[in-house]
């Protein structure tokens, strides 16, 4: 009886021999030329992560601190300090500006020198406006003697006065005609004007005051002028 054929047990392989024959000794090869280096600079590898690391995008110069946004501050807005039935009072740097619209009273025009001396205190100088507005009327012979000698005790510490009058017609020219008149007749030791546009009345005011607020633009005197003119507590008066 034939004996059953088995598979004879696999030999054993060493390590790193394919046919399980132990492999013929043999010297490490040599590196390829450049292997095991970098093929860039040292200076140029510290570089190319600094970059890799910055956020993509945006410039150093560009780039936002950490934290919230700080808003710009709000626009500086002429402060209300007399509100007449017939006249308010705002000052603004060192210019007083006076939005006219009715019958001027003694009351009033006390509360406006009170408010001019104020302003007065916290400059070398104060420019004065009016702006009359239509169906306001000029005072009587008795209060422009008030306001006169106002003037005339303060006329060192008054770099200009100006009067603007805005609307058409007889009452505009009513109006125009008697504060020329006025401008002609009195000696004031600042120059005194009267104008019909904003923008020639704002050259004339900040040329006035250069000398002791540069700050205050044509620009900023126009804005402030629209400013009371439509004011909400000039409006309720």
């Amino acid at each position: 009886m034939k004996k059953p054929v088995t598979a004879a047990p696999p030999v054993p392989r060493a390590p790193g021999s394919v046919t399980g024959m132990r492999p013929a000794s043999r010297a490490p090869l040599p590196p390829a030329p450049g292997e095991g280096r970098s093929p860039f600079s040292p200076d140029l590898v510290q570089a190319m992560e600094r970059i890799a690391q910055e956020p993509r995008g945006l410039r150093p110069s560009e780039r936002r601190p950490a934290g919230p946004t700080p808003r710009p501050a709000p626009p500086e807005r002429p402060a209300l300090v007399v509100a007449e039935p017939c006249v308010a009072g705002y000052r603004y740097r060192s210019l007083f500006l006076m939005v006219w619209r009715g019958d001027p009273t003694a009351r009033a025009i006390q509360e406006l020198h009170e408010g001019v001396l104020s302003c007065m205190a916290d400059h070398p100088k104060v420019a004065i406006v009016s702006l009359i507005l239509e169906g306001a009327t000029p005072p009587s012979a008795e209060l422009r003697e008030q306001v006169r000698e106002f003037q005339t005790a303060n006329g060192a510490r008054i770099s200009a006065l100006a009067l603007v009058v805005k609307g058409v017609g007889f009452w505009a020219s009513a109006i125009i005609a008697a504060a020329t008149a006025i401008v002609r007749t009195r000696r004031t030791p600042f120059p005194y004007r009267v104008f019909r546009h904003d923008p020639t009345a704002a050259s004339f005011l900040a040329e006035s005051i250069a000398a002791f607020d540069g700050a205050t633009t044509e620009a900023d005197i126009v804005e402030a002028f629209s400013y009371v003119r439509a004011d909400r507590p000039m409006r309720s008066l």
